[in-house]
């Protein structure tokens, strides 16, 4: 549970799983808005600039940017030493995991309907739950249905 949330015990479900009534805030329903509009603004951002700035050039500054903001956070909390000594194995992580992502996902909005790509988006959680069932072969997958 986040910070300031109320939550009650209302019972117990099948397997004697608990089942947890969480109260959100009105704080938390427009931090879930403002969220939910730079996510979809974003997608409208690239949309709009993938034609004219190109994929490449889109996505490495959209990357730079938010790689800048993240550094800045960094050196808040005095964890540029932490940086320093893992930099390559962060290079390559954020290549793999950000970067080339990216810039597949926009030259896939450059061809494909919005509605397509939206669609694609929005099932990158259960893509992500995939590669770990199959990268984590250690561990078993469960799903509940509730």
């Amino acid at each position: 549970m986040g910070v300031g949330e109320k939550a009650e015990i209302i019972g117990t479900g099948k397997k004697g799983i608990g089942i947890i009534k969480v109260f959100m805030r009105v704080t938390d329903i427009f931090e879930l808005l403002l969220l939910s509009a730079l996510w979809g603004g974003s997608f409208l951002f690239l949309r709009i600039a993938a034609p004219v700035l190109g994929p490449v050039w889109l996505i490495e500054a959209r990357v730079l940017i938010a790689g800048l903001v993240l550094l800045l956070f960094t050196a808040r909390l005095g964890l540029l030493n932490e940086i320093r000594s893992n930099a390559r194995k962060l290079l390559i992580v954020g290549c793999i995991n950000s970067a080339i992502p990216f810039v597949l996902f926009v030259f896939a909005s450059t061809l494909l309907p919005a509605d397509f790509t939206s669609i694609l988006n929005a099932t990158t959680p259960l893509f992500g739950t995939v590669v770990a069932s199959v990268s984590l072969k250690d561990q078993q997958l469960y799903i509940q249905v509730n």
